[in-house]
């Protein structure tokens, strides 16, 4: 079987905007050989048995059920089996791509990296650099490409960041790439080539460590920080995480996607190509990022993590050159705080958001409830033992949820009281309070953590804490 280049590439929008292969006829008989040849390359190939196992049995049982019968075009269906392989497996390395004829798609990095023999054009000048303010070396990755193809730029940012006082990576954008690429940059901040991560497949292991560079030497004791969002995946994430476990960056910004499987890609017929998790990425310290991605030193919108982190380096800088406070006091003055004045609209959109995970929640709406939900969502809470005076932390995980809707019982939405409060909204922030529950039997109180993402508010934190038995509240003013 021919298998495409092994990358660390997690782009879940790869089949948008696709062109269908000319002459190629989209029938039912093509669908069906597809989804055959799909099963059959995860079954000899994806990483984790039990979850290879989900997978095949969901979607047999969808294609059994026609679940793909009356899609029109390659696109679509793309679309529909990523979607489908996603939600089965929680793993976003695991999707399907429609070919294109569409040379504009073909010439995008994510495309390229699917090649075995990728276009050296592409990824020339694909990362950028400067200098900024306060002698801070600033680098923006959108992807990692191949190591022969970016090596000159990584060592041109890198000179240029020998005589910077402290360094910022920028991955916020980045889907993922090459994990030989991100292991030589890293080589950049240390002086002695450190473990970054142990890779497990079929075959066995493969450590992955950082390259000795003639750089690392001159930045070994700078700060280092490295900008992530969603939107972050894959070996962008693994460049962020082995280095923060190290203890030798700092992070900024939201947690990252959670891709922490590295993938092939597998021929299927003409028309599409599948991306399956052949290997798992494990620290030397026994962690992964899979499912959960990098979660951030500094937490903040993914639109401010470029002022906050110069803001903090210009703060550290000023400490340790006590000679130019004044001058690193003049450049945060000049950074300054983004702006925090909420958008026409955000009140409302944040209200509906809340109110449709609550509103579904009570009405056992599973799929409803989760679209106002983060993929990456923290539920947790304080919760009591029957008989004993203390709490326990209770996290609650998106499998749980699903599990608790399927048996609870429903509160109709008329019968439902949830007071919401926004308590503050930060830029693409904001934090909410709600006093909700069965009225009269089972009431709590939750906070919750909103961000805006691509100009929709999701929820990514709820803690709840439930009133005192014997005292149950029926004034839930503050």
């Amino acid at each position: 079987m021919k298998q495409f280049r092994t990358c660390l590439v997690l782009s879940w929008l790869l089949f948008v905007g696709c062109t269908t292969l000319a002459g190629q006829e989209f029938t039912k008989k093509v669908i069906d050989d597809s989804i055959e040849e799909i099963i059959k390359h995860i079954e000899e190939n994806y990483i984790v048995p039990e979850v290879r196992s989900k997978v095949i049995a969901g979607l047999m049982e969808r294609h059994k059920s026609g679940d793909y019968v009356a899609i029109p075009t390659p696109e679509e269906f793309a679309e529909k089996v990523s979607n489908d392989l996603r939600e089965l497996s929680n793993d976003y390395h695991l999707y399907l791509v429609a070919k294109s004829n569409d040379s504009k798609v073909n010439a995008t990095p994510s495309r390229q990296m699917m090649r075995v023999n990728p276009d050296p054009a592409i990824f020339k000048n694909l990362l950028t650099y400067k200098m900024l303010e306060g002698n801070i070396a600033y680098l923006n990755i959108p992807m990692f490409g191949p190591l022969e193809y970016v090596k000159n730029s990584i060592d041109e940012y890198l000179e240029l960041s020998k005589t910077a006082d402290a360094l910022i990576i920028d991955v916020r954008q980045c889907p993922g790439g090459s994990g030989e690429s991100l292991a030589y940059l890293a080589g950049g901040f240390v002086d002695e080539p450190i473990h970054l991560t142990t890779y497990h497949s079929r075959e066995g292991k493969q450590e992955l460590h950082s390259f000795k560079t003639p750089y690392g030497t001159y930045n070994n004791d700078k700060e280092v920080y490295v900008l992530v969002s969603d939107r972050t995946g894959s070996a962008a994430e693994g460049f962020a995480f082995y280095l923060q476990q190290h203890n030798r960056i700092t992070v900024v910004g939201m947690p990252s996607a959670g891709g922490g499987r590295s993938n092939n890609f597998f021929p299927v017929g003409d028309l599409f190509d599948v991306s399956v998790s052949i290997r798992n990425s494990i620290t030397p310290n026994g962690k992964q990022f899979q499912g959960v991605g990098v979660q951030p030193n500094l937490i903040t919108p993914a639109s401010n993590a470029l002022h906050q982190a110069q803001i903090s380096l210009y703060e550290k800088l000023g400490k340790e050159n006590p000679n130019k406070i004044g001058e690193y006091k003049s450049l945060i003055k000049k950074v300054g705080k983004p702006e925090v004045t909420p958008k026409r609209g955000d009140l409302g959109a944040i209200k509906r958001t809340v109110l449709g995970y609550l509103e579904n929640f009570f009405e056992n709406k599973t799929e409803e409830m989760f679209k106002y939900l983060h993929p990456s969502l923290a539920k947790r809470g304080l919760s009591r033992k029957r008989g004993t005076p203390g709490v326990f932390f209770e996290d609650m995980s998106n499998e749980q949820l699903t599990a608790m809707l399927q048996k609870k019982r429903v509160l109709e939405k008329e019968n439902q009281v949830n007071q919401v409060e926004i308590l503050d909204i930060f830029h693409n922030s904001a934090s909410v309070r709600v006093a909700t529950g069965y009225p009269g039997k089972m009431e709590w109180i939750e906070y919750i953590h909103l961000a805006r993402l691509n100009d929709e508010w999701k929820i990514i934190n709820i803690i709840w804490d439930y009133y005192p038995k014997k005292k149950q509240a029926t004034n839930t003013s503050r």
